[in-house]
This record gives structure tokens, sequence and C-alpha cells, in this order.
């Protein structure tokens, strides 16, 4: 250790250093702005794509949720190419409606101007008294015109209150909002804009192929919202190397897509069966998921796609496994909303248990296995996916 001397003592009242000048800084630093900088827009251009895609395809989803749920006469439900043949009729008879509303106006319009040259010449002593009768015969005739188009105009408004009609039977004015619906979403796909104009209609898609879109952009958006998460991660950029550097280019680029395919993994193996979710109480095992399920299933995935693919390697392990142990044990959410209490023992016969073990079952005080999940869902006819679940009932909660 070597003596200081008064003379090396650091006088507190002395100014700090001046800080280096910007050619005198590491490059480093630079480097690194450039890259939040792009890694920024990135991000924006991310949401942008993104989120338009979700609201597009999460719009017509639920409006084909909400078509297949209305009931149009009872028990029977509306198809949706009846509401797109109902949207064909509308716009064609709203055409029709609009042509001659113009024509009708145009029409008065002349009218008016025809009556003041017509007083302009009765006030004017060179017009003769034929001219004046010829052009009031011309405004006869205009009059006569106008009275055919208002006949039209009459034919063409009831013409338009009829579209609405489904086998001889009106309809509901909620078809009316189903129309205007549609109408946005045609006007999306025949729009000459360079950037909307691309945009197919989606409500016109089959119902499979438009929930895959949706889950594809949930999942991206997830993607997305993770990279921004780390991007406001400030403590991530403190040990940057380059090769680290690269890593986070890379991981940028790709990991909205990861969160997308990964979402598609999910929502396929949770429709195969393999992946047991809990879907809301009103779906049937007839009825197509709600569009809001679906987006929460994707945009989780998407979200945490990590967790996600550890899950779904874990259900193919189970899958592929030969134990004897069979696959993993569920908890039944919701068989007692199906069983009837007076099966309960033929159930527990055909299980080869007792009745305890069963309302044990029932009652979510453990877990079912995985053989016998398919002989309840057997017996009450239900999918496993409306009756188990992998959450036990504190997750629930």
């Amino acid at each position: 250790m070597t003596d200081r001397g008064p003379d090396d003592i650091a006088d507190p009242a002395a100014p700090p250093p001046p800080e280096p000048r910007p050619e005198e800084r590491a490059p480093g630093s630079v480097f690194a702005g450039i890259g939040l900088g792009l890694a920024g827009l990135w991000l924006v251009l991310l949401y942008i794509v993104f989120v338009s895609l979700v609201v597009l395809s999460l719009g017509a989803h639920q409006l084909q949720y909400s078509i297949r749920a209305y009931r149009a006469e009872e028990g029977k439900s509306l198809p949706l190419w009846a509401v797109a043949q109902i949207y064909t009729n509308w716009v064609k008879a709203e055409r029709l409606v609009d042509d001659v509303e113009g024509r009708l106006w145009t029409a008065r319009y002349d009218l008016e101007e025809m009556n003041k040259k017509l007083h302009n010449m009765r006030q004017d002593d060179e017009s003769s008294q034929e001219d004046v009768i010829a052009f009031g015969k011309l405004i006869d005739l205009k009059q006569a015109e106008i009275n055919v188009l208002d006949t039209r105009l009459n034919t063409a408004t009831e013409q338009l209150g009829h579209v609405l009609v489904f086998q001889t039977k009106p309809l509901d004015p909620i078809v009316g909002d189903f129309i205007s619906a549609l109408k946005f979403f045609r006007n999306i796909e025949e729009s000459d804009d360079e950037i909307f104009g691309i945009v197919p209609d989606l409500s016109s898609l089959p119902p499979e192929v438009l929930t895959v879109i949706l889950v594809l952009s949930m999942g991206a958006l997830g993607g997305t919202i993770h990279l921004t998460r780390l991007y406001f991660d400030r403590r991530r950029d403190r040990e940057a190397t380059r090769l680290g550097i690269v890593k986070r280019v890379g991981y940028y680029v790709f990991r909205p897509f990861l969160g997308a395919i990964t979402a598609l993994s999910v929502y396929i193996l949770a429709k195969a069966g393999v992946l047991i979710v809990s879907t809301p109480a009103d779906t049937g095992s007839g009825a197509a998921l709600s569009p809001f399920f679906v987006s929460f299933l994707g945009i989780v995935s998407g979200l945490l796609a990590e967790q996600a693919l550890d899950t779904i390697q874990t259900a193919g392990r189970n899958w592929f496994s030969a134990s004897p142990q069979g696959g993993p044990e569920r908890w039944a959410h919701r068989v007692k909303e199906f069983l009837v209490t007076k099966e309960k023992p033929a159930l527990a016969n055909a299980l080869g248990t007792s009745g305890d073990i069963l309302n044990g079952w029932v009652d979510e005080k453990a877990p079912v296995p995985e053989k016998e999940q398919a002989i309840i869902a057997a017996w009450l006819k239900k999918p496993p996916r409306d009756l188990f679940t992998d959450l036990p009932p504190a997750a629930r909660a």
C-alpha cells in the first residue's frame, strides 16, 4: 500500500471530470442505441400487423358465432349461406333505392327550375302563348315522371323490407346487425386501398379456417407482448456481448412466429383431446368453441410459448409412453352436471369400482385416472374436454 500525500486527496469542491466527447465514447453504445431503435420499430410493425389481423379475425369469428347461435325458428338455426344471400339481396335492393332516390331528386330539381323558367316566360312579353303552352306540357311530362319515380321508390322500399325474410318468415331486427357487419367486411375486401385491399373477406371463410387464423394471430400477438416485456427490461442489456446481440436479433425476429406455431399446436392438441382444457359452461359437445376462449388459448400459448412447449412435450411423452400406469389423471369438474344420481351404481359397476370412490371423483376429492375418464365420457355421451380438466379445484377457485 502506497502512502498518499496531502496533494493526492481529492477536493470535494472540485468540479467533476468532463464527459468524453462523442467520438471518444465506446462504439458499442452507439450500436446498442441503433439496435434498440430498430427493435422498437420492429415491435411497432408487429403490433400494427397482428392487432389488425386479430381485430378482423376475432370480429369475423364472433359474427359467425352469433349467426350460428341465432334461431330463426324454434329449433332451427340460420345458416351462414342464408345470411350471405340475404346480404346480397339487401345490397341489390339498397342500390335500387339509392338509384331511384337519386333520379327522383334530379327530376324534382329540374321541375323546380322549369317552373321558374315558365314563370319568367309568362312575365316576358317576347314569349308567345304557344311557347308557354308547349313548355307547360313539358312540365306536365316531368311531373308524370316524378309520379312514376315516387311509385318505384315506394315499391323498392317495400322490397327492401321484404329482404329480411327466411323461409317466408320475417326475421328479427338483429339480423340487420349481421348485415351491417357483413357489409363492413365486404367493404374492406372491395377497398381500393393498397393495404386493406389485399385483405380478404374473413367473414366468408369456413369456420374452421377462420378459427385457425384467429389462433395464429393471437399466438403471434402473445409472442409480441413477450418481446415488449423484454424490450423494456434494461437489466438484460448490461452484459451484452456481440454474440448476445446476435441472439437477441434472431429472438426478436422469430419469437412471434414461434408463438403462432405454438398456439396452433396447443389448439390442435386441445381439439384432439390430448390436452384437456375447460370450456365455458354453455358450450355443448356439438357447439363451436367460443371465439373468446379460442383467443385466450392462442394468446396465452404465444405469451408463454416455452411453458406451452414443455406441456406439449409432456403430453407427447405420456401419449407414447408404454407405462402401464396410463396417461395423466384429471379432475371431473363437470361430471356432476350430467350424471343422474340413480345412475351412479350402474356406472360404478361399469367402472369396476365402489360407489365411494366414484363419489370422490364426482365431488372432485380425487382425480380420475385416464382409463376411467374414457368410460365416464362414453357413459355420459360427452367429449372428455367437456367433463375433465387438468386444473385442480384450488386452481379454479
